[in-house]
């Protein structure tokens, strides 16, 4: 009765473990898909909100204020602003850019891009004047502004990190003082500039006095006052206070009459939101959480807004205020081969504004000797046509006869285009910031493969076709396609990423594949994740490529498949990239189970080890048995 009891127990412990873990990994599981698809769209989604109406210019789709072109700026360093001083310079800068068309102020910084850049504003005819000495640029531009508000800065005693996603100081510093936003928010609004409270008395040397004190005020008080109804409430600024991104990207919020603020915690980011119309643009980062970039963008997404990671963007009133035409060079017809595998190569994270207008040009991407060698595709954000037209003409006429350019995620902004309650709305308006940055392919980036999420984007007129990338993994519907007024929508294959496919794998089935070229296998689309490798790695990887692989940029590789493939959705399904994308996945679920088995085998060796050894000690301790049968006495 006993060996029977512990058996029993032994049993239940098994599959009490078992069940254990089955059920701790389904409700991981069950608590993410909620957190990712329930929670967090629905926080911030308010039904029959406003939407936005544009600014009042002959320009169609015109999200975005724009200042007065200048015929001169202000040129200052960066080193030349300690601790907060660049808060007041870039105040400064929105509210004169203000005025009429007088010379604007622009924030360099040490021979990085913001310092390249002054030579193409000085070949548009805008002449640069150097300067040093903040306070002496103040007092010039006193008699522009009615004086200063003041702030207490809550960057004192927080740890910088290099991390320019995520930080420590970003995730678990709690604020301490958020008059930072307030004042920033009303330096518009009251044409004043913002002073951080140990540079009063030098405000004041310079010929300015105090118009309001933010001192003590939060973010929650900014949204309840009555100022909060004279901001615009069509362009979201979400700006770090606590940390170095401080000192970017709030020149533009003062030129528009915006409010800036930053959230502690999802539910309060959510309830900023709702004041927002729908379809504005958000600006800058907000991260509350080590996830927060799919929790910014889901809750931006719910409250009707687009996204635009920009927060370490500086002097948009000068790049706005200039206007250029953004054309990309002419594509030659594209020469149609039988017989051979067609690539395309794709650039990630062009949805970047602040990337777009910083080191895009570094030698690691846009910048490397090997572009130009073999035709690539570069993301960038549609928006750059109005907010920084200037760069991105620059970019066109750097490229090479082998280089194309296509919309950054989700085309105008990034959005979940399956959780947007605007979604057409909002793609439909686009058309017309597309049509100015002369981008014809569209990435998209979102959570699942369905045609909805394609139909209003190839529903535009310009729109040649739609490059699926999947949040959860870039390459997770591996080269599906399906089609829309006979325009291609098709999925990346492979995913160049540190975590995901290698050059090995990834040329072994490029150089493998199929090269029928009227059939959706003799095409492969790769996105290169642009923090895992650099044009380096891209190069390395086309030498791998064999001689029946054509490396085209994407504009071509859509119209070839358009050209050539019959225009039936179809999925194209590959053994080995099938292990390589959810191998890890099947090693992780075979080791659980290799482990249990194992455990139980261990287990049921050692239980009939025990049994035996019990019977044998059984048998030793037994009386001797009478023999079954007498001796003979005979």
């Amino acid at each position: 009765m006993k060996l029977n009891l512990t058996k029993n127990r032994g049993r239940i412990l098994r599959y009490t473990c078992v069940f254990v873990l089955i059920g701790f990994g389904a409700g991981i599981g069950i608590f993410f898909n909620w957190w990712w698809n329930v929670y967090l769209p629905q926080q911030a989604y308010v039904p029959n909100k406003p939407v936005n109406q544009f600014e009042d210019t002959s320009m169609e789709s015109a999200y975005y204020p724009r200042p007065a072109r200048t015929t001169s700026i202000y040129s200052i360093n960066m080193s030349n602003l300690p601790g907060d001083t660049a808060v007041t310079m870039l105040t400064m800068a929105g509210v004169i850019a203000k005025g009429p068309a007088g010379p604007k102020i622009y924030v360099e910084n040490d021979g990085g891009y913001y310092s390249d850049w002054l030579d193409l504003i000085r070949a548009e005819n805008i002449t640069v004047i150097p300067a040093t000495d903040p306070w002496a640029l103040v007092a010039q531009s006193a008699g522009n502004m009615t004086g200063y508000i003041v702030y207490k800065s809550d960057s004192a005693g927080v740890q910088q990190s290099n991390d320019p996603i995520l930080s420590a100081d970003t995730l678990s510093y709690q604020h301490q003082d958020e008059s930072y936003c307030v004042a920033v928010s009303l330096s518009g609004l009251m044409n004043a500039c913002v002073v951080e409270e140990s540079n009063v008395t030098a405000a004041q040397a310079a010929g300015l006095s105090q118009v309001f004190d933010a001192r003590g005020k939060d973010v929650e008080w900014l949204f309840a006052s009555t100022y909060f109804g004279q901001l615009r409430h069509d362009m979201i600024f979400e700006v770090e206070h606590h940390t170095s991104r401080r000192l970017h990207l709030i020149d533009y919020p003062v030129f528009c009459n915006a409010p800036v603020w930053h959230a502690q915690t999802h539910d309060q980011r959510a309830e900023f939101l709702k004041n927002f119309e729908a379809d504005s643009p958000s600006f800058g980062w907000g991260a509350v959480g080590p996830t927060d970039e799919a929790g910014l963008n889901l809750q931006v997404t719910a409250a009707g807004g687009f996204f635009m990671p920009s927060d370490w963007c500086r002097d948009i009133t000068v790049f706005a205020s200039i206007n250029v035409t953004c054309e990309q060079q002419a594509l030659p017809a594209p020469v149609v081969e039988e017989n051979v595998h067609y690539v395309s190569i794709l650039m990630s994270d062009g949805d970047n504004l602040q990337w777009a207008m910083g080191d895009y040009g570094d030698p690691r991407w846009f910048g490397n000797e090997h572009r130009g060698e073999f035709a690539m595709g570069w993301m960038l954000p549609p928006a750059m046509a109005d907010l920084a037209p200037l760069i991105m003409r620059h970019y066109y006429q750097e490229a090479s006869p082998l280089d194309r350019f296509v919309a950054g995620n989700s085309g105008h902004g990034l959005i979940y285009n399956s959780k947007h309650p605007w979604h057409e709305l909002h793609v439909n308006r686009s058309a017309a910031i597309l049509e100015r940055a002369d981008l014809d392919v569209v990435v998209i980036q979102d959570f699942g493969w369905q045609k909805a999420t394609f139909e209003p984007t190839l529903n535009i007129p310009g729109v040649k076709g739609v490059i699926y990338n999947d949040y959860t993994q870039y390459a997770l519907q591996s080269g599906k396609s399906l089609w829309v007024n006979d325009k291609p929508a098709i999925s990346f294959t492979y995913n160049f990423w540190a975590l995901f496919d290698t050059a090995d794998e990834i040329s072994l089935f490029v150089n493998t594949g199929s090269t029928a070229v009227h059939t959706p296998n003799a095409y492969t689309l790769i996105v290169v994740h642009a923090w895992s490798y650099n044009m380096n790695d891209v190069y390395n990887l086309v030498q791998r490529f064999g001689n029946n692989v054509r490396v085209v940029d994407p504009d071509t590789f859509l119209t070839l498949y358009t050209m050539n493939v019959a225009h039936m959705d179809s999925e194209v399904f590959n053994i080995w990239h099938f292990i390589s994308l959810y191998g890890p996945y099947i090693a992780l679920a075979g080791g659980i189970a290799m482990v249990f088995i194992t455990w139980n085998y261990l287990y049921q060796r050692r239980k009939k080890r025990a049994v035996a050894a019990m019977a044998k000690a059984s048998d030793a301790l037994a009386p001797d048995k009478a023999p079954d049968k007498a001796p003979d006495n005979k």
